[in-house]
């Protein structure tokens, strides 16, 4: 019977949208509202009914902001709700909600502008082609336009969501809103409100996602420094994306690389390297893992770091994809540095971890490992001439190490 009772109530909401009495219309697009802030269920009964279309044409009513509010909150309800839902999102677009959602990014009113602006961050979130839409329909002028303004901190949280997800994905917006975009996160960067920091953070690693020239963008817009002073936050929704973006941009030539050094970026990474969360410390392996992979004065900056200890902490730590990662910090100095540098890693007593690790199943691993014994019992070998040694010492430790075993065993 109370199901019964609803299902009245429901279709008393239906019909109330359709009045010809503007408070009742008002009153029946409040109360559908708040029933699809309760009841998700709900939009399955309404999606492929003509009550979809009836909320976006009341965008069109400019006479009755009130209503306009109404029916916005109500479809960003729906939106929201069911963001991971592709049909639900397909059926509003192709309804015209993204050209009716953007035309009301002109709204004077604040409150409506709010509810656009998340409305349109979960729509372009949910695909490729519906990010692309949005742009396509003129988002980001009027966006630009409100961030200019800056009246509210809502209004700038809603902003740095609804970009970081304009950004988002592969392949990436064209060049020139890039641009727009990256000229906001550049700003939104040095906010003090987590959210803020960490849509616009994650803005920074979408674009830092696009090669070399990406990366270069990045570098220019001077955020690099704020970037490594955010690896210090307190909050770890702010560390991640700042961390992954700084790794992106680890990832170019020796020239952009060596920006982040010489911002001493591994002063706060050797920090990180003790975080409690495995995604973070396997993060920062990994960041380190492309210094390394540089010439041989940027590894040498990575041992003067005296973060190499850490790293090889990290080996031991039986945490696979940390291990893993670390692994190739170890890996790219004994390919890529100088003997010197190799005899350091030497002086850690990485041989001895390296041969533990042969006990690993792991046929990527064991030839990470394999890669930089080899390296080593090679620069072993120039030792052995230059100081006219009877054997190699590398191979000596090797052996001691139950290297040698192991690696008979692998066979």
């Amino acid at each position: 019977q109370e199901q019964e009772q609803q299902k009245n109530n429901l279709q008393l909401i239906f019909q109330g949208l359709f009045s010809s009495d503007v408070s009742v219309e008002l009153d029946s697009v409040t109360q559908l509202r708040r029933l699809l802030s309760l009841q998700n269920d709900i939009v399955k009964e309404i999606i492929h009914t003509n009550i979809i279309s009836k909320l976006i044409s009341m965008l069109q009513r400019d006479q009755y902001p009130d209503i306009q509010l109404q029916a916005t909150w109500a479809l960003t309800n729906i939106v929201s709700q069911n963001s991971s839902n592709n049909e639900v999102t397909s059926v509003l677009v192709f309804s015209g909600i993204v050209q009716s959602f953007v035309r009301l990014l002109s709204s004077p009113h604040m409150e409506i502008w709010n509810q656009v602006c998340w409305g349109l961050g979960n729509i372009a979130g949910d695909r490729i082609e519906f990010r692309d839409l949005v742009i396509a329909h003129g988002a980001l002028h009027p966006i630009m336009r409100q961030f200019n303004k800056a009246s509210s901190i809502n209004i700038t949280k809603n902003i740095a969501w609804v970009l970081s997800n304009l950004c988002r994905g592969k392949p990436h917006p064209n060049t020139e809103h890039l641009k727009t975009m990256l000229f906001v996160f550049s700003q939104l960067v040095f906010s003090n409100d987590s959210e803020v920091l960490t849509d616009a953070c994650w803005g920074l690693c979408y674009i830092s996602e696009g090669g070399q020239q990406r990366i270069q963008d990045v570098i220019d817009s001077f955020v690099v420094p704020r970037l490594i002073e955010l690896l210090y936050h307190t909050d770890v929704n702010v560390q991640i994306p700042a961390l992954r973006t700084l790794g992106n941009l680890a990832t170019g030539d020796e020239n952009q690389t060596q920006k982040l050094l010489e911002f001493d970026i591994l002063s706060a990474l050797k920090h990180l390297l003790f975080s409690r969360w495995r995604s973070i410390r396997k993060e920062v392996c990994w960041t380190i893992s492309n210094f390394t992979a540089g010439i041989t004065q940027q590894i040498q900056t990575v041992i003067a770091s005296n973060i190499i200890p850490s790293i090889i902490c990290c080996m031991n730590s039986g945490e696979f994809e940390i291990v893993k990662e670390a692994t190739w910090v170890i890996r790219n100095i004994t390919t890529r540095g100088n003997p010197e540098q190799i005899c350091y890693l030497v002086s850690k007593n990485v041989i001895q971890v390296l041969s533990s690790l042969l006990n690993n199943s792991d046929v990527s691993l064991l030839g990470l490992c394999l890669e930089a014994i080899m390296h080593i019992l090679r620069a072993g070998e120039i030792i052995q001439v230059s100081k006219n040694l009877d054997s190699n010492p590398h191979t000596d430790l090797f052996g001691t190490a139950g290297g040698i075993d192991r690696i008979e065993s692998l066979q």
